[in-house]
């Protein structure tokens, strides 16, 4: 059942925090859900972070989950750079999305990196996995195997747009296909 979002959002809190965090690579790259304020300003410190990905979408500060006005600015304070790579299950992460992403996985000076979605499930472990894929070398089938292990959900039907994003973003560069 698809419920309009105004309604969505009257039992929700805009702030998921830390229920769906992990570390994917100590040093490296962290995952979570949407932290509030403080939990980033910790994780932050904690880690010393150099860069906060956020795969939100923009919303404006009269919205209820304006949340990114606070986002930014708890980075700006703590000279973290903010990464806004908007995407949902309609609408997957584009191949610019995905390879921005990944040139800033591979660039050491931008590490340790911490990457969000509202829940830290669905986009999040999609992004985790192209950098387990593509950085690190993890087989495809493996990394959809963690991910549905952290939660996913490769079976649900709303997930079939990210699923398709992610067989055909885990393909390296250099790979060629029946076509090629």
């Amino acid at each position: 059942m698809n419920v309009p979002r105004f309604i969505r959002r009257l039992f929700r809190a805009p702030f998921d925090g830390m229920r769906h965090y992990g570390v994917v690579h100590a040093g490296v790259l962290y995952r979570c859900g949407q932290p509030t304020p403080d939990q980033l300003g910790e994780l932050i410190d904690r880690h010393a972070l150099r860069t906060v990905v956020s795969l939100r979408g923009v919303r404006t500060v009269a919205d209820p989950d304006a949340w990114e006005q606070a986002e930014r600015g708890v980075c700006q304070g703590r000279n973290v750079e903010f990464v806004s790579l908007p995407c949902n299950h309609k609408n997957p992460p584009t191949a610019e999305q995905v390879e921005q992403f990944l040139d800033l996985m591979r660039e050491p000076g931008r590490h340790p990196v911490l990457v969000h979605c509202r829940l830290g499930q669905q986009r999040t472990l999609l992004f985790c996995a192209l950098f387990r894929v593509r950085i690190q070398g993890v087989a495809a089938e493996q990394a959809l195997r963690e991910m549905d292990q952290l939660g996913f959900g490769s079976h649900k039907r709303r997930h079939r747009k990210l699923l398709q994003a992610f067989h055909g973003f885990a393909r390296r560069p250099d790979q060629t296909g029946p076509t090629g």
